[in-house]
């Protein structure tokens, strides 16, 4: 004689249904500020980049023998620098503009915008022609003023400093750093 079986279940009750949308609450509550916030981290680590480029060019001026340039490279959306050739050929004449290849051009995402490129207060368009410093002479003061999904951030780079400061509203970015004063800063506990 058979044995009568069990009846099967069809779909989900009721209480497993809520445990299920209980804990996708929790993971979207914990994955989705990650993701916002992965934008604003990226537009953190290309103004470091851009604070890293300023600083070779810098360097590049203070202690190269060819003419330096930053470039704006529309067409791939990234800030270069650039170098003028030896072209040997020539008599060792000055040939046309090069990528450094020493230094790695930053690549600027989709959602950031150079806004503004200025030498010594004045706005230059770098996208038709390098800034262009020549060694030994005065390096104008720069500033690059670059937008990013949630602010406004300017890296500068005085005409006589080696390394540039990230300006993001009132606070500012030292990347050489500098003397602190620990108890003013609130970091008098930390190990220096």
């Amino acid at each position: 004689m058979p044995r009568p079986t069990a009846p099967t279940r069809a779909g989900f009750t009721l209480i497993e249904m809520i445990v299920t949308l209980i804990v996708l609450a929790i993971v979207s509550a914990i994955i989705l500020p990650r993701l916002g916030g992965n934008r604003d981290r990226e537009f953190d680590l290309v103004t470091d980049r851009v604070a890293d480029l300023l600083m070779m060019y810098a360097q590049r001026e203070s202690l190269g023998r060819r003419p330096i340039g930053l470039w704006l490279d529309a067409a791939n959306h990234r800030l270069v620098l650039t170098v003028v050739g030896e072209d040997a050929q020539a008599g060792g004449r000055q040939a046309a503009w090069m990528l450094d290849a020493f230094v790695r051009p930053v690549v600027l995402p989709e959602d950031v915008v150079v806004l503004d490129v200025q030498a010594d207060g004045e706005s230059i368009d770098v996208s038709q022609y390098p800034l262009q410093t020549e060694p030994g002479e005065n390096r104008p003061s720069i500033a690059i003023i670059l937008e990013g999904p949630s602010e406004v951030v300017t890296v500068a780079l005085a005409s006589h400093a080696l390394a540039p400061v990230k300006v993001r509203g009132d606070s500012y970015h030292n990347y050489l750093g500098g003397p602190v004063d620990l108890d003013a800063a609130g970091r008098d506990r930390e190990d220096w």
